[in-house]
């Protein structure tokens, strides 16, 4: 496996930039596949790959699942905070 190809999806994956990472899992994945067409792929190569996806996995699901606490915490937020004051209402005259 391309070790610098790894570590820069990890690096895009720990930034939390979803698109970069997806676009560099693509060229790996293409990688990959070349090699094996190829026969030229090892065990090691699919053994690292492999622990790269689950680490992927994981780390995809930590980032959700802290969005999903800021948007609960968003929601509560708006749920206690109300309309708001109330204007005070003004003295209407007509002449």
């Amino acid at each position: 496996m391309n070790e610098s190809l790894a570590d820069r999806i990890c690096g895009a994956f720990a930034a939390g930039e979803f698109a970069k990472a997806q676009h560099l899992w693509n060229e790996l994945a293409d990688q990959l596949r070349q090699k094996i067409m190829s026969g030229s792929a090892t065990r090691e190569m699919l053994s690292e790959t492999r622990a790269l996806l689950e680490w992927s996995a994981v780390t995809v699901k930590v980032h959700q699942a802290h969005a999903s606490a800021q948007l609960r915490q968003l929601h509560l937020a708006v749920t206690y905070q109300g309309a708001g004051p109330q204007p005070v209402p003004g003295v209407r005259t007509s002449f």
